[in-house]
Parts: C-alpha cells; structure tokens; sequence
C-alpha cells in the first residue's frame, strides 16, 4: 500500500471525502490518504496531523516522496489540536484506531470556534 495504491478500508473512507474537500487525517500514520486525496486532484489541501514524533516522520518522509509540500501538511498534535484556524478544514477523518480512542478525540474536542462540515469516522 502507498500513497497512490490504498487498501480497500482506506479507498473506502476516501469515497466519502467531498471533492476540494479542505482534509485533515487524525492519526494519519503515513499520510496515504490525504496524500492519495491530493494526487488523485479530488482535495485541494491536507493536515495529516500525528500524536508522536516517529508517526509524523512517516508523514514528512510521504510528503517528501510524492512532493506534495505545498499542499500537505504534517503536524504534531493530539487529535483536534493538530488543526489551526487558517488552515480553514471542512472534512476531518479519523480512521484505523479502536472506537473508545476515536471517542476520547472527539470528546477532547477542538480549539473554539472551529467547525467541520464533515467527520468521517472508521474505526
């Protein structure tokens, strides 16, 4: 798997991305998603936000890789907190974790004022 060939759960969980969908992937591990997103022309920007340092190396090495600098982001941040106002996010997903974990994200919540048109949740 890699950023231009998903598994069948992660091309599932990009069907439901809106087209020009401004994307951030809690958990993003690799960042296939966002980086599939973007290549394939189907969103115009990503966050590919990470929890832990070794995670978010995986992401910079995918950003680096597909050169997609200029519209993926790789940050450090525990779920919501990896999303900055100016990134104006409409679609967050949360996938490939248990359901108790996707739970705490949610309830943990995000920075006042932010506001997502779209969660897509697979856990």
């Amino acid at each position: 798997m890699d950023a231009m060939s998903l598994s069948p759960r992660l091309a599932l969980v990009a069907s439901f991305v809106p087209a020009q969908a401004r994307l951030a992937d809690i958990g993003s591990d690799h960042a296939y998603l966002p980086a599939h997103l973007l290549l394939t022309g189907k969103i115009s920007f990503a966050v590919a936000g990470e929890v832990a340092a070794g995670p978010l190396e995986n992401v910079q090495h995918e950003i680096e890789r597909t050169h997609l600098s200029e519209t993926l982001i790789g940050r450090l941040g525990d779920g919501f907190a990896a999303i900055e106002p100016a990134d104006k996010i409409d679609t967050v997903t949360i996938a490939g974790m248990g359901g108790r974990l996707i739970v705490d994200i949610l309830t943990a919540g995000h920075t006042a004022g932010q506001q997502y048109q779209r969660l897509i949740l697979q856990p």
